[in-house]
């Protein structure tokens, strides 16, 4: 049993954050599941609607409440790891990744833009940290991988969720990347053309994994280089990647 069902089956005495979290995420959760609407919440609690804002103040603090639940959902289902085996804690990762947001489309695809601001996006900040660590990364060339990494990873896994979120019928693992025709010639366009069938039947679930697999690969090249002494050990600036990712602000502090 999942941690997050779990957590649903908790019989709660009273109405709160927690009871709350839980419902939104039964409605959902599916690729059916509608857009979540206060007043359909309320009502699968038996409330009133106004009394979910007496523990969130708006939509938006609720969809930041569900995501992070998603990645207490993520961190809960990890079972390797980082430092026993790097790549394999991070491949897997991102495969849990994948998975959740599939489960939950509606509040994974938000993860493109939404920062959650909340426990669980430091805690899988620090662990993905841990992974190019044990890497044998450090300074700027494990921010750089770490970036690359979690930008990569819910970009995709995003893009994915939302897609299907769109098309009811679509099973994550068949959702193609670039999912309309290409109406070229050798002539026109020749690589295009050359490599016409390979881009057309490319899904995004097998795309993000073997992204992953080239980010990875990319570190344990750096860890090389790092080592013999070819590459600078240079402290992390800070401005190259955290000007750029979606997920930099990661103060869970409040917000007004």
């Amino acid at each position: 049993m999942s941690t997050l069902q779990q957590r649903r089956r908790t019989a709660p005495g009273t109405l709160d954050t927690r009871v709350i979290i839980a419902a939104g995420l039964r409605l959902a959760r599916g690729a059916d599941a509608p857009a979540l609407r206060i007043r359909d919440l309320g009502r699968a609690l038996g409330v009133d609607p106004s009394a979910v804002y007496r523990h969130f103040r708006n939509k938006d603090e609720l969809q930041r409440a569900l995501l992070d639940e998603l990645l207490r959902e993520v961190i809960d289902s990890t079972t390797i790891v980082p430092e026993e085996d790097w790549k394999g804690a991070l491949r897997e990762q991102a495969r849990i990744v994948l998975r959740v947001f599939g489960t939950y489309p509606m509040i994974g695809a938000l993860a493109a833009t939404l920062l959650t601001r909340g426990p669980a996006e430091v805690d899988i900040t620090e662990l993905h940290l841990r992974g190019f660590r044990a890497a044998g990364l450090e300074g700027d060339i494990l921010i750089q991988h770490f970036g690359a990494y979690e930008s990569l990873l819910y970009s995709m896994a995003a893009a994915i969720a939302a897609v299907r979120s769109s098309n009811r019928e679509a099973e994550p693992e068949d959702i193609l990347w670039f999912d309309r025709t290409l109406d070229v010639t050798p002539q026109s366009h020749p690589l295009t053309a050359e490599y016409r069938v390979p881009i057309l039947t490319f899904g995004y679930h097998s795309l993000c994994l073997s992204s992953v697999d080239l980010i990875l690969d990319s570190a344990e090249r750096g860890r090389r280089r790092l080592s013999s002494g070819t590459l600078g050990r240079s402290r992390p600036s800070g401005h190259t990647w955290a000007s750029k990712c979606p997920h930099q602000d990661l103060n869970p502090g409040p917000t007004d």
